[in-house]
């Protein structure tokens, strides 16, 4: 009941700033999922034996925590494609961000991606790899740990190139993604091997059918006049 309410209300934030800043903040969507994920958990754990055992509502919110970050590196390659993988979306950044005009180590680093294109492909490319590796955290605790570690240290570059924070990424993922020292919580049953490989599959295929979808209809829709 009231996981639902703060779900609904929490949609509803989201959509009246989308409607007042032009466009949603892809960044405020990763709260709302966790709490889906953890809301599916708990409801699929009652139903199996209702003792508020909270691996399952963790499971779900680690999932959905892992399915965007998979959304998000899928939909780069199908919308920038070599571009992206070639650091010229992450030059661009850095250049509408910084304008290239200031001092200090940081400006000396923003200028280096930008002049060097190696230097942007290398960046690129793993903060596509890192996202793609998102739908791997229900493998384990220690792949868990490396793809939220993975993620952490490419927020923190994003933050030093770009100036944009993902603050509530970042605590999401030291959540979720660090193994927890409970022994109940900890218990390696859950989800399991099984219940791993089928959610990753329907998350993966999920996510890869939504942007599919948002790029035929990109390519359909009429240029500018």
């Amino acid at each position: 009941g009231g996981g639902a309410l703060a779900l609904v209300a929490l949609a509803i934030l989201s959509h009246t700033h989308a409607a007042l800043d032009g466009s949603p903040w892809r960044h405020l969507f990763y709260s709302g999922l966790c709490l889906l994920g953890w809301l599916v958990g708990a409801a699929y754990a009652r139903r199996r034996a209702p003792s508020g055992d909270p691996r399952h509502a963790i499971a779900g919110a680690t999932g959905m925590l892992g399915a965007a970050y998979f959304s998000a590196g899928l939909s780069k390659l199908v919308f920038g494609g070599a571009d992206w993988l070639a650091g010229e979306t992450l030059r661009h950044a850095v250049i509408a961000q910084d304008g290239l005009v200031g001092a200090g180590p940081l400006h000396a680093l923003r200028l280096a991606v930008v002049e060097r294109p190696e230097v942007a492909a290398v960046l690129a490319t793993a903060t596509v790899v890192f996202e793609l590796a998102g739908v791997a955290v229900l493998v384990g605790p220690r792949t868990r740990a490396a793809v939220a570690a993975g993620l952490i240290v490419m927020h923190a570059a994003i933050f030093v190139l770009t100036g944009i924070a993902y603050v509530e990424s970042i605590v999401l993922l030291a959540l979720f993604g660090w193994p927890r020292r409970d022994p109940v919580i900890a218990a390696a049953a859950v989800p399991g091997p099984r219940d791993t490989a089928i959610a990753a599959t329907l998350l993966g295929a999920v996510a890869a059918a939504a942007i599919v979808r948002q790029a035929i209809v990109a390519s359909a829709a009429p240029g500018p006049a």
